[in-house]
């Protein structure tokens, strides 16, 4: 608490509070960060002096938001002119400007001020950062922060930059620099611990060796529950969250690329059902996948009824939410049988349940929330619907947006695409434009028809591949990477050939 005293006026304090936070300290000063946060807002009233400069109410309004208080967009009012736009004799040095651009990310629908603060911001950095006449360092300081925000990163991996960046300043406070480094390879072995504890888990369950099919993504799974919950008191939620990720993946898998759709329909009634003994008519390692989930998730539940004071258990919705992500996803694999393609509304309503984030986030509100009454839980639940929900489409969307880069030697660009008959003539324009470029295209013909593009110009120079038996064409797109495109001469290949060695099978992100 002295550290918080010795920081009198109001820059200083916030500054202090800001690097705390940074350094990923501000598990170890919650109650001193919530005091004096308290005090500012009520000294200030909610609105600092206009006279402390552009940085300070940045700062101030930044770290208030992030904390919950209701504090206006007001406050930058008095560095616009008139028509609420931003003044050219407001201070522009870049301390200030990161900081407002910073802030401005905190906005609300229809706060224009702020709206208005993002473009300002951002167009003068980028001049600074275009400039000759600037240091190297800052220039690659505006970069990063143009590209990722503070509100975009995962905190814990940050944290190290910041303790650098401080190393470099001469103002740094030593005693929290020592402090944050003593905190920061505590919390790593902390990290490295649980993961040696899980990764014990994950080899006991011998699914790598009967699951040849499926991504092995353990750790990535890990350090993800780590950029949800870094803190070392949430070491069994990261635990309970890596599990409920691993079982994601390996449940998409079947669903994207092993079993038939009879098979999957099997296994999804059984995950519906929750009896293992629906199981019996599934090959061999779907029956291994589905009873190591099903133990799994019950373990999970007993471990966070117990650890977490839940009066009621906690299984039937955890239940539910897997089930419903199990028939997202059968629905997914059937259109995929049918070749239909589904409308917007259809896939956005659809996609939201299999994006798994319904999954995660009941299972993180169970881990994190101290046991209630049923009433009070039902209450709870139906309150975090629409930002579960919210939350969820944002995922489904920058999924499907996302691309995964194709490593080889030499490297190449590559476009491709699941297509039918019917997009024929939309993909026309498309392909001879990138075809131009230097991509490489990628037919997937999902309606088996590939001779009625023959007539097409560029359809020697395209790579087509038959997927009509395939549950989902996703298999090329999320699993297979050409080994040498020189290779593949026929302009037709069938999936069994192509599985049997002409591609090879990688995980991909």
């Amino acid at each position: 608490m002295c550290m918080f005293m010795e920081a009198v006026d109001l820059v200083a304090k916030l500054e202090f509070i800001d690097n705390i936070e940074k350094l990923g300290l501000a598990n170890l000063f919650e109650m001193e960060i919530k005091e004096a946060l308290d005090t500012i807002v009520a000294f200030k009233n909610n609105y600092p002096i206009t006279e402390e400069g552009l940085y300070a109410n940045a700062l101030f309004f930044r770290l208030l938001r992030q904390h919950g208080f209701n504090i206006s967009q007001d406050i930058f009012r008095g560095f616009t002119g008139k028509m609420g736009t931003f003044t050219k004799t407001t201070n522009c040095d870049t301390k200030a400007m990161l900081e407002l651009l910073e802030a401005s990310h905190l906005a609300l629908e229809g706060e224009n001020i702020l709206i208005e603060a993002k473009a300002f911001s951002t167009g003068i950095l980028k001049n600074i950062t275009n400039s000759k006449n600037v240091e190297n360092k800052v220039t690659k300081q505006l970069s990063h922060a143009l590209e990722l925000l503070l509100q975009w990163r995962v905190q814990w991996y940050d944290v190290k930059s910041h303790i650098h960046e401080l190393e470099n300043n001469d103002n740094t406070d030593s005693v929290l620099l020592k402090l944050a480094k003593l905190n920061f390879n505590m919390v790593q072995a902390t990290h490295q611990n649980d993961l040696k504890e899980i990764s014990r888990w994950w080899k006991n369950l011998c699914l790598v060796e009967n699951l040849s099919f499926k991504r092995n993504r353990l750790v990535e799974s890990y350090l993800w529950a780590v950029g949800v919950a870094f803190e070392p008191q949430h070491k069994s939620f990261r635990k309970w969250l890596t599990k409920a990720i691993n079982f994601v993946l390996i449940i998409d898998d079947i669903y994207d690329i092993y079993g038939s759709l009879e098979e999957l329909e099997c296994f999804t009634n059984s995950v519906e059902r929750w009896d293992d003994k629906e199981i019996q008519r599934l090959p061999e390692c779907m029956k291994i996948c589905f009873q190591a989930f099903y133990n799994t998730t019950n373990e999970v539940a007993h471990e966070i009824q117990k650890e977490k004071g839940w009066k009621n258990s906690i299984l039937p919705y955890l239940h539910k939410v897997w089930a419903d992500f199990c028939k997202a996803l059968l629905v997914e694999a059937r259109w995929y049988n049918k070749s239909y393609t589904p409308t917007l509304d259809e896939n956005l309503e659809n996609g939201w349940v299999s994006s798994s984030r319904p999954v995660l986030s009941l299972l993180a509100f169970f881990s994190v929330m101290e046991g209630t009454t049923r009433e009070e839980l039902v209450d709870l639940l139906a309150k975090s619907d629409v930002l579960v929900h919210c939350t969820s489409m944002i995922i489904r969307l920058c999924n499907d947006l996302g691309t995964s880069a194709i490593t080889s030697t030499p490297s190449v660009n590559l476009l491709a695409i699941a297509v039918g008959i019917k997009q024929k003539q939309i993909m026309k324009q498309i392909v001879e434009k990138f075809l131009a470029n230097g991509f490489v295209v990628m037919l997937f013909h999902y309606d088996d028809v590939v001779d009625e593009w023959r007539d097409l110009g560029w359809s020697s120079r395209v790579i087509h591949v038959s997927v009509m038996n395939q549950t989902k064409w996703s298999y090329m797109k999320r699993r297979l990477f050409l080994q040498d495109s020189r290779k593949v001469s026929s302009s037709r290949v069938q999936m069994e050939k192509i599985y049997r060695g002409r591609w090879k099978s990688n995980p991909v992100v």
